[in-house]
């Protein structure tokens, strides 16, 4: 099979859709999440048997490929450094933190969407992206909405529920646990994990948004980039409450419709969810502003960049 582009490792839905809307000669391909979770849990020393097994169905599919783009992933990686003959991109997903050994080989193109980690580590900036198709709004049903994983916001995600509680307002706050060990992770791939771990389906999320009045948006201390929370609301023209204080210097960053709040404060979070001139607002975004962030028009942006 000769390709042109191929996206290796890309499985989210937002992401495959983004692809797909791309012009002819594109490809993607992934390999089953079971096979990424075994990766990550068999000894080192056999890391590299596994990963052969891998390159060898991997050479005997895509026999030409004149540009290869990869997540932020390790197998990814690692298994696109043996890939011969090609021009390679990482598109980094999420903040580096500590994972910078992703960024020691020069045979890559690095682009991340966090302007800290541009910045840090001199590599190039892009878009962070988003696909809904033709989604449209429904009749609200929850005051206030959050999903993502536990992982350091536990002291924002309680005051949360806790002001909520106190206003009685009819939240969604969708807070769950990463699984820790490789049998959970089965579990969440085949749909069996236990509750604190499961997450919803992307159509799901997308609903819940649709049918929000407000969407919240926790970031981590050093994250400055924006989060598929903040896209999906703005795509959705729902009301925003985030503690990512760099959202302002956006050009569709509007008072009105996003608050900045301290949520490690339940003062701070009880005053605004207590402002009624920001809980009646209908928020409505530029569209014009938020063409940048349309997946397919971002990739192409990528993909033309590198050619040039």
């Amino acid at each position: 099979m000769s390709n042109k582009t191929l996206f290796l490792g890309w499985d989210q839905e937002y992401e495959t859709t983004s692809i797909d809307e791309l012009e002819s000669g594109n490809n993607r391909f992934s390999y089953h999440r079971v096979i990424i979770i075994c990766y990550n849990y068999i000894p080192s020393a056999l890391k590299k048997y596994y990963e052969g097994v891998l390159l060898l169905y991997f050479n005997f599919r895509f026999k030409s490929i004149d540009t290869l783009i990869i997540p932020d992933n390790q197998l990814y990686y690692n298994l696109a450094l043996k890939v011969k003959g090609c021009k390679k991109i990482m598109i980094i997903r999420n903040i580096i933190g500590n994972r910078t050994s992703l960024l020691n080989s020069n045979e890559f193109l690095y682009y991340s969407f966090d302007r800290n980690d541009v910045e840090a580590y001199n590599i190039r900036s892009y878009n962070q992206f988003l696909y809904l198709g033709e989604v449209k709004n429904s009749e609200t049903y929850y005051d206030l909405y959050y999903l993502g994983l536990v992982k350091n916001r536990r002291r924002e995600i309680d005051n949360l529920i806790q002001v909520t509680n106190r206003l009685k307002l009819s939240s969604l706050i969708l807070a769950k646990e990463k699984p820790s060990n490789i049998l959970d992770k089965i579990r969440y791939k085949f749909g069996l994990e236990k509750q604190k771990h499961k997450l919803i389906d992307y159509g799901t999320n997308i609903e819940h948004v649709s049918k929000s009045n407000v969407i919240v948006d926790i970031v981590n201390e050093n994250q400055v980039g924006l989060t598929l929370r903040v896209l999906e609301a703005l795509f959705l023209n729902k009301k925003i409450i985030t503690n990512n204080r760099h959202i302002e210097h956006y050009d569709f960053f509007d008072s009105r419709y996003i608050k900045i709040v301290d949520l490690t404060s339940c003062s701070a979070i009880y005053s605004v969810l207590t402002d009624r001139e920001f809980l009646m607002a209908n928020a409505s975004y530029d569209a014009n502003m938020l063409e940048k962030f349309q997946g397919a028009k971002v990739l192409k942006g990528i993909l033309n960049e590198c050619r040039e």
